[in-house]
Formats: C-alpha cells, structure tokens, sequence
C-alpha cells in the first residue's frame, strides 16, 4: 500500500511538473533572477532598482554581531515540491538557517557573514512552538558581502548545507553566489535570491520524512517526477548535477542566538540507496 501511495504522488509530482496531457508545460512561477552575480557586475546588481533603492540606507546601523534566523525559503529549482515541508520545518523549527554578521566594515562597505543550519531549543505551548534559542549544528561556511544602501551581495561562491530532524543527511548546496536587501533599520533580510548547484550523486542515499508518505529517497524522487540533473558543475562536459534556485527570507533574532555547535539527530534512521539513471 505504501508503494502504490509513493506511485501516485511521484505520478502527481509528473503532473504538476509537466503539466499534465495537454501538451503544455505547466508557467513557470512568476519570478525572476539574474543566473549569476560576477566581480564585474557585482555593483551594477547592487544599484539596480529595487522596492528600496540602494542609497535609501542612510542610517542602517553597523550589523556586527547581528544573527538572523531565516523565515522563508522558495526553491523554483530543481523542484518546488520540498517547499511545503521546508516551511512547515520553518514553522515548527526543525529547520533553522543561520546567517550571523560576525564583522560589518562601514567604511568599506563590506561585511563577514556565516552561514549554516541551526538547531533550536523550543518547547510546545498549547498548539505552538515557542523558540527558546537556536545554535549551529554544523560548521558554518564564511563569505564577504558587499553591502550598498540597503542592498547586498556576492560573487566568491559560498557553500550552504540545510538540515534538519526529518532529513537523513545535509541538503549540500555549492557554488552558490546571491544578493539580495535589508529593510532599513537592519532588522529583516528580504528579497535574497541564491543560486548554486546540487550534485546528483549525493542524492543516492538522501531521504526526507514526507508527511503521509513517510521516508522518501530524493534521487528516486526527481527521477519519479522525471527531473533530471541539468548541470556540469566542473566543466568536464559530464551533467553531474541539479542547479539550485530559490529566495530566502530572515529576520534579526540576536537575543536568541548561542555560541557553539550542537548536532541535529535526524529521525530518518535508514535510507535505501537509489543511484539509478534518470530519464528525461
């Protein structure tokens, strides 16, 4: 029985990906981004128009030490399926994602950032989850951001790994390059696009805990739903990888913020291996 459940929504994940026997392909969500921020065109990014204009800043305060909890994430690539789980883990704080201002440089409107996924210590209130504090749980990866106004961004490549209780491993993300805004007191990050890229092969033995469905290999899934890696992520001509898209939101949550690394247990305690080929 739990076969068949697992046919029929890999059959439905087809459907919504391919937009059914129509013919058509079902829109693309209506948003845009360009593929990538380069040295070049780091600073044109960073004075593009935006809902707040880079300049607008003029008294954004010094960030240093500022630690911000994400709040959103869309993925639009390479599935937009795992976006109901990672915000139902967002909601109850299984998934927690750190970016923490470790030094803002002003002058030279730089700032160091680390990033990484957190573990939270929350306890149930009635029907909530109340946030006590959150942690790393891994060693966060560090970047240089360029900050102008309110607008932000980046062009060295930077890794990201999203964990969280209901995954067998780390979702690792590479090759990510991004740039998005702080509203004007500093207190939220908005609009902040990523990109980077996913290697197929250490999908083979990473699975999510599906409500109703329960642990589900993500390899076998993007071949299920017939999505394909589309990416040469080292230039050997060889496809070896999913590209990432998605936007993230945070917010400043400092007071909440603990020093140290403690590790996530992941509740997916086996994880078949599926290292079969994907046909488009």
């Amino acid at each position: 029985m739990k076969k068949i459940a697992l046919v029929l929504a890999a059959a439905s994940l087809w459907f919504v990906s391919c937009g059914g026997d129509d013919g058509e392909e079902t829109p693309a969500p209506d948003v845009t981004q360009d593929d990538t921020v380069t040295d070049d065109t780091l600073a044109e990014d960073l004075t593009e128009e935006t809902s707040t204009p880079a300049g607008s800043c003029p008294n954004l305060p010094n960030l240093t030490g500022r630690a911000y909890r994400v709040t959103s994430i869309v993925a639009t690539d390479p599935t937009d399926q795992v976006n109901e789980v990672w915000q139902t883990d967002i909601e109850n704080y299984d998934l927690v994602l750190i970016f923490h201002v470790t030094n803002h440089d002003q002058v030279a409107q730089t700032a160091t950032i680390e990033v990484t996924s957190g573990l939270a210590d929350k306890e149930k209130a009635g029907d909530d989850w109340v946030l006590n504090s959150f942690q790393y749980a891994l060693e966060p990866s560090v970047f240089t951001a360029v900050i102008k106004g309110c607008n932000f961004g980046w062009s060295d490549p930077i890794e990201l790994n999203i964990q969280t209780p209901t995954v067998s491993k780390p979702f690792h993300i590479f090759g990510i390059q991004g740039n998005g805004r702080f509203n004007e007191d500093g207190t939220l990050i908005l609009d902040t696009w990523l990109e980077g890229a996913i290697l197929e092969k250490e999908t083979f033995d990473l699975c999510l805990l599906f409500p109703a469905l329960g642990v589900v290999n993500f390899h076998w899934f993007m071949n299920a739903a017939y999505l394909c890696p589309t990416f040469d992520s080292d230039g050997d001509d060889k496809i070896d990888s999913y590209k990432f898209k998605g936007k993230i939101e945070a917010i400043d949550e400092t007071p909440l913020y603990k020093e140290g690394i403690t590790a996530i247990v992941s509740q997916v305690t086996e994880c078949p291996i599926n290292d079969k080929t994907c046909v488009p």
